[in-house]
């Protein structure tokens, strides 16, 4: 029968092997009060000080008794200065101190992930239990003992940080997968810095090279060399123990180092191969210097990748489908790809167009004169292009400047609408910096933490300017483009804006080509018409003199909130409009962490405009006010005049 008596506090001392190491000092200053005033209501329980421990640090004598479960209501007792506390004595061996400090506590009392994790080690480390008989005991799966087994991996950094509430447990163990002290030291700062999610950290870790795809390895995976394991079966390999790395995908490497190594010894490799073929091979110094940024990107000296798509012999392809077989012809070089780590195929375009000079040799003048006609044709037509781009780059200026300036009235809740909008879509650097000047250029995470400052006291009348000059006036989405018909027309949405912002389109393109479109209607025919300004989205300014509204033939009548069948023309107009469109050139806007990820297969120019209509509908809709009624504001007045 276990005995129930009140003992001294100086003679009791906590246990060593308690994995509980961390008590918060509020709560137990709460605690204290409470026993303060009601006293220790559960007594703790207790063991004879074992002769196998040594004297706890700090002390002179030796403790009379161990607590087994109830060192909080202890140290709480302490700070109350009460004399002795309840406690319920009893006859156990180590072992059974253990599972009852692990097992019971963990379960019923407040402790962290981490230490739950550093108790089941315990049992595991000096007593002898598996997983499965762990799982067992306290009712969880074999993969959840992993999980919790494996923070205890986590070098002082992230205990750090994990022991301050700044990460939690589901991010912890992310980090704690990192091989190195280094490499945990250095994802934690950016974590917390950034305070990102468990979501946000994982894609952060992968797509920052903490962790690396085994498909980008350009090696054998079942091959071990450079004295490295290989990839198949390797304990780093996030598919060679699926419970163990349940929260990461597959063929994962989690061993930075190792991969790194890898793709050096591999490199190295190859290079030798091919120099001992009479290939020329560039790597480390000479590959930077003429392929600084990778050679996805221009690459000096004039070298071009054959397996890259070019403007080669008047249409897009690659060099090797160009030129075949002549490619045997010439001298190729090997280009080390600074940012893969692969060697890369390539030859001169010289040496190309010494090939195209052989060809057009042997070539009938009827073949060559055809060629020269479309050469001539391409250069006509790109030279539109530019003054069609240089029209709509002074109608974009010029919204740029009304956005800036721009006062316009609208309720609290466009504030919602906005900021909701721009985090998911994202803002370029150059934006971010002019609205938020305390964005550092080239840090995107801080121009992000800027951004969001700034949102929180900004007025509604900048979140919309913000909105509209970030998004709607992306290039992407109105840029002409040489292999893209449709880009020809002006865009719907751009013209909108334009009428939204009092910017007349035509005496821009008088001031900038002297009245000329780029593209006559028989070069390129509309398919929609351009909305007129009087029938713009949520237009402040009027029209001089506005045009009587065509009836609709509506099926209901207009609903009570005032809505007509004018917002219904602009929705359908919108649709009309809403045609696939090849992207000119990507946008280049800096994602933050909390922007959707869109590929390029999947986003085009038609989305944009489909958006932007939206955006703008759904502020018309909210704010009759706004409408063809309104006045110029001083903004527009200024960007007028």
């Amino acid at each position: 029968m276990a005995e129930f008596i009140h003992l001294e506090l100086s003679g009791l001392a906590g246990s060593p092997t308690n994995p509980r190491k961390y008590f918060d000092p509020a709560r137990l200053a709460e605690l204290a009060e409470t026993i303060r005033d009601h006293g220790v209501i559960e007594p703790i329980i207790v063991r004879a000080w074992p002769d196998e421990y040594e004297t706890p640090a700090g002390r002179d004598t030796r403790p009379a008794y161990e607590i087994v479960a109830g060192e909080r209501r202890y140290r709480a007792s302490v700070l109350a200065n009460a004399p002795d506390i309840p406690a319920i004595i009893r006859d156990l061996s180590t072992r059974q101190v253990v599972e009852i400090q692990v097992i019971e506590n963990l379960q019923r009392e407040e402790v962290s992930e981490l230490e739950e994790a550093e108790g089941y080690a315990l049992m595991m480390r000096d007593y002898g239990y598996t997983a499965d008989q762990l799982a067992e005991k306290v009712g969880r799966s074999r993969a959840y003992i992993y999980s919790r087994l494996k923070l205890c991996d986590m070098t002082e950094a992230p205990r750090e940080a994990f022991r301050a509430g700044q990460i939690k447990a589901s991010v912890a163990l992310l980090i704690a997968r990192l091989p190195t002290a280094d490499l945990q030291a250095r994802a934690t700062a950016c974590i917390v810095a950034a305070d990102m999610s468990a979501r946000q950290a994982a894609r952060h870790l992968q797509e920052n090279n903490y962790m690396l795809q085994l498909e980008r390895a350009s090696w054998p995976l079942d091959e071990a060399f450079a004295g490295l394991p290989a990839c198949l079966g390797c304990a780093s390999n996030s598919s060679t123990d699926r419970e163990q790395h349940a929260d990461i995908s597959p063929d994962v490497c989690t061993n930075q180092e190792c991969f790194a190594g890898k793709r050096s010894a591999h490199l190295l490799r190859r290079a030798e191969q091919l120099s001992a073929q009479g290939q020329r091979v560039l790597i480390g110094a000479e590959a930077r210097n003429v392929a600084p940024s990778g050679t996805d990107l221009y690459i000096h000296n004039g070298y071009i990748p054959v397996a890259r798509e070019d403007w080669l012999q008047g249409k897009r392809q690659t060099v090797t489908e160009a030129y075949g077989d002549r490619l045997d012809t010439v001298p190729h070089t090997w280009i080390e790809d600074v940012r893969t780590g692969e060697l890369v195929e390539c030859v001169g375009r010289e040496s190309l167009w010494e090939l195209d000079r052989a060809a057009a040799a042997d070539e009938p003048p009827a073949v060559v004169a055809e060629r020269e006609q479309r050469q001539a044709e391409r250069a006509a037509k790109e030279r539109k292009i530019e003054q069609e781009n240089e029209v709509r780059e002074e109608i974009v200026g010029r919204i740029r400047t009304a956005c800036r300036v721009a006062e316009i009235d609208l309720r609290a809740a466009l504030m919602t609408i906005a900021r909701h909008h721009l985090l998911e879509m994202g803002l370029d650097e150059d934006t971010a910096k002019h609205y938020a000047p305390d964005a550092h250029e080239g840090d995107q995470e801080q121009a992000i933490e800027a951004m969001l400052t700034w949102l929180n006291s900004a007025p509604p009348t900048r979140i919309l300017g913000l909105l509209i000059e970030a998004d709607v006036l992306d290039s992407s989405t109105w840029r002409a483009a040489y292999w893209n018909e449709e880009s020809h027309d002006m865009p719907e949405g751009l013209a909108n804006l334009a009428a939204l912002y009092g910017i007349d389109i035509d005496q821009v393109r008088a001031e900038v080509q002297g009245g000329q479109p780029a593209f006559t209607a028989a070069e390129t025919a509309p398919k929609t018409t351009p909305t007129p300004p009087q029938a713009a989205p949520a237009a402040v300014a009027p029209p001089a003199e506005p045009a009587p509204a065509k009836p609709a033939r509506a099926k209901k009548a207009a609903p009570a909130s005032g809505k007509t069948s004018a917002g219904k023309g602009k929705k359908e107009a919108a649709t009309a409009a809403k045609k696939p469109k090849e992207k000119a050139k990507d946008s280049g806007r800096a994602s933050p962490a909390k922007r959707k990820e869109k590929t390029a297969a999947t986003t085009s120019a038609g989305d944009d405009a489909e958006r932007d209509t939206r955006t703008i509908d759904m502020i018309a809709e909210a704010f009759p006010e706004l409408g063809a009624g309104g006045t110029a504001t001083q903004g527009q007045q200024e960007v007028r005049a």
